[in-house]
């Protein structure tokens, strides 16, 4: 259950920056940009896609976290063991995207003096000090923070944005947007939604991919061994998948896609 002061806080952040939020739960779902401009966030209460309304200064992004997340604005008003008013950040510029000046946040609780483990992410484009954020990350999940890409993809300038999430699994809080010069904003590629609704589509009934990790960028494929219904979690039997992807409307889509089962691999062999 939302505490009173938590849900308060929430509602606060949401009137006073005019945001709304849209949540998903599987890459199918993800909504698409619409003409706004969206952060994509990521924490233990789910997957969010946020409208971002006017841009601020970068200063407002150091500084002013626990008024943009509900989370950190709870640990300022009740944590009595750290100042949240005083978390740390340290900034890295990633390059330009189209003509837009790109950089990662990271930020660190206020007593890590070494800012040995961030506890936040944030994906900031704009230029001439003016920002809105493109993702941000906060880590009550056990997140790996990478920095931020740009690759040039097919002639076009893709911002990779990849964190890893602990355990297993190989999963990753994982983004890649395109910059849209005529509506003014950055571009949601979502290949995990091409991927989910080719992998779904082209398996069997009762198989499938159970970890993360398997989409190349550079190399525009996706490459994942196939899981069956009563396989264990270390052992896949179910052969294995490959996908060849493009961008194509203003999206990373599937143009080719192919399934080779397990029995047919051990005749190869």
């Amino acid at each position: 259950m939302i505490s009173r002061i938590t849900l308060s806080a929430l509602l606060l952040v949401l009137a006073c920056s005019g945001l709304s939020a849209q949540e998903w739960r599987s890459a199918i779902e993800r909504p698409g940009e619409n003409g706004r401009w969206l952060c994509w966030e990521y924490s233990s209460k789910g997957q969010h896609a946020r409208t971002i309304g006017a841009a601020r200064s970068r200063e407002y992004f150091t500084k002013n976290i626990s008024d943009f997340d509900a989370q950190i604005a709870w640990r300022k008003a009740n944590d009595k063991l750290q100042d949240w008013s005083l978390i740390q950040t340290e900034i890295k510029p990633v390059g330009s995207l189209a003509g837009q000046q790109v950089m990662d946040i990271f930020y660190y609780a206020p007593n890590d003096v070494k800012k040995a483990k961030a506890i936040g992410k944030m994906v900031l484009i704009g230029s001439k000090d003016q920002f809105r954020p493109a993702v941000w990350i906060l880590d009550d999940t056990e997140v790996h923070f990478s920095s931020s890409q740009i690759i040039n993809v097919q002639g076009i300038a893709v911002l990779s944005t990849r964190s890893r999430i602990d355990g297993t699994g190989n999963f990753h809080y994982e983004d890649y947007f395109a910059f849209d010069q005529r509506k003014k904003i950055p571009v949601n590629l979502q290949p995990d939604r091409s991927i989910e609704a080719a992998t779904k589509k082209l398996l069997p009934a009762g198989y499938g991919v159970w970890k993360g990790g398997g989409f190349d960028l550079a190399t525009m494929t996706y490459k994942y061994a196939v899981w069956k219904e009563k396989d264990s979690n270390c052992c896949p039997s179910g052969g294995n998948i490959e996908l060849h992807l493009q961008i194509k409307g203003g999206r990373i889509v599937v143009n080719k896609a192919s399934y080779l089962p397990a029995s047919a691999n051990r005749k190869m062999n």
